[in-house]
């Protein structure tokens, strides 16, 4: 009886000095090192506090107004932040690139109940050097693009966006992406490149390439750069365009690497090269980057990681993923994978997508995970799909070439299997002769 108390001690002290450690990690950064120099200009104060507002006032009636320089830019931040103007039914045309390495950026829309209404045109411009730390609810270049907002054919390279543990968010949650962290409206044609990264404590951390929460459209836009998202005790969701679609995501292209880490907590993560949780349309994208996602003790509800999206609950027609999936799910923490998507609801229409790369799923320590070349838990449609990777790799996990468990009548037709990986389905729970293992 001694013993085994003893030993239920000893397993308590070791659960708590590791819980000690990774709160410790989370804290430090230590996780970011070496990034964060690389990729963020140096800084010098806000362009906020060399706003010039000149352009405006010349003639604030006017139908469209003109920015030169990274001050007058600036300038639109002071407008709309500062309730003077929302810009409904106004254009804002970019004359000339800009070049924001001098100081730390504000975004255009620090309040989501005053979001930017008017258009931002880019003509083709660059603007570069774009960094600062979110310290609201919804951080990029805007934060939020209302619905009647446009931003197009903008270009953002070497931009550095990071939300901090430290600050205090609206239900502690945090949305960030290079364009904008919410978008209702419309962003099209629009490229960056960088560095983009949220991190929260208790709640969830969401980064996106292009935004973090869409409800409106985003077509024709790419980002390059690395993505990263860490939550301890909450959810960490990532996507290449997008973490949350809730509207439409076309003719889009990710390259770079999507990275998820969740500890503890009741919250599932997501993590997609196109878009984390998807609950939108989406066609004709590709994704070229790796995706990878880390969930750590005590996670029931656990990760789901895809090429194209991490959670599906509507349509995904001719997309592709060209870049490796992996997943790790560590003590009681599962994981669903897939080339293409992690895991499909039952409204979920995966058509005429194609994966290329290799998927691996490892889980250690009372955990149920699923992985497979097109989707790991598929309780909805795959139609005309192709698996091309040389490998599913598996540890503790249900594997299969095409998906690792089919459910809830899910139905498979027309797809191809080129990688070898036998079988084609690894637990079909979609059959009604099925019966649970007793």
């Amino acid at each position: 009886m001694r013993k085994r108390s003893w030993i239920l001690r000893t397993v308590l002290i070791v659960i708590m000095l590791v819980m000690l450690a990774m709160v410790s990690v989370f804290m430090s950064g230590d996780f970011n090192s070496g990034v964060k120099t690389k990729n963020s200009p140096a800084t010098n104060g806000n362009w906020i506090d060399v706003a010039d507002t000149g352009w405006y006032y010349a003639n604030p009636e006017g139908p469209n107004f003109v920015v030169n320089s990274a001050e007058e830019l600036a300038g639109l931040v002071k407008l709309v932040n500062g309730n003077v103007r929302n810009f409904y039914g106004k254009t804002i045309y970019l004359a000339a690139s800009i070049d924001l390495s001098d100081r730390k950026w504000t975004q255009i829309s620090n309040n989501i109940s005053n979001p930017f209404q008017g258009t931002l045109d880019g003509q083709g411009h660059t603007i570069a050097n774009m960094t600062f730390d979110a310290e609201s609810y919804c951080a990029g270049l805007f934060g939020r693009n209302g619905d009647r907002g446009t931003v197009k054919d903008v270009n953002l390279t070497n931009v550095y966006v990071s939300s901090s543990p430290s600050h205090k968010y609206s239900d502690n949650v945090v949305h960030v992406g290079s364009i904008a962290g919410w978008n209702d409206g419309t962003i099209e044609g629009c490229a960056a490149s960088g560095y983009i990264s949220a991190y929260s404590l208790g709640g969830s951390s969401s980064a996106g390439g292009i935004a973090g929460l869409n409800f409106g459209t985003i077509a024709g836009c790419a980002y390059n750069g690395d993505i990263s998202a860490r939550s301890l005790g909450g959810g960490s969701n990532t996507g290449g365009i997008t973490v949350s679609n809730n509207g439409t995501v076309a003719d889009c292209v990710f390259k770079g690497n999507v990275s998820s880490y969740s500890y503890f907590g009741l919250l599932t993560s997501y993590a997609g090269g196109i878009v984390g949780f998807h609950v939108g349309e989406m066609v004709g994208c590709v994704s070229s980057g790796d995706v990878s996602s880390f969930s750590y003790f005590f996670r029931p509800l656990g990760s789901n990681v895809g090429g194209i999206a991490g959670y599906s609950y509507r349509n995904i027609e001719n997309c592709s993923s060209n870049g490796n999936i992996y997943s790790l799910s560590y003590f009681i923490s599962s994981s669903h994978t897939g080339g293409i998507v992690g895991q499909t609801g039952t409204s979920s229409m995966i058509e005429d997508c194609t994966s290329s790369g290799n998927v691996s799923s490892y889980s250690y320590f009372v955990n149920e995970s699923d992985v497979a070349g097109i989707v790991g838990w598929n309780s909805g449609t795959i139609e005309g799909c192709t698996f091309k990777g040389e490998k599913v790799i598996s540890r503790f996990s249900r594997r299969g070439g095409l998906s690792g468990r089919d459910y809830n009548r899910a139905t498979s037709t027309n797809n191809r299997n080129d990688s070898g990986v036998e079988p084609d389905v690894g637990l079909d729970k979609s059959k009604e002769s099925y019966r649970p293992d007793r």
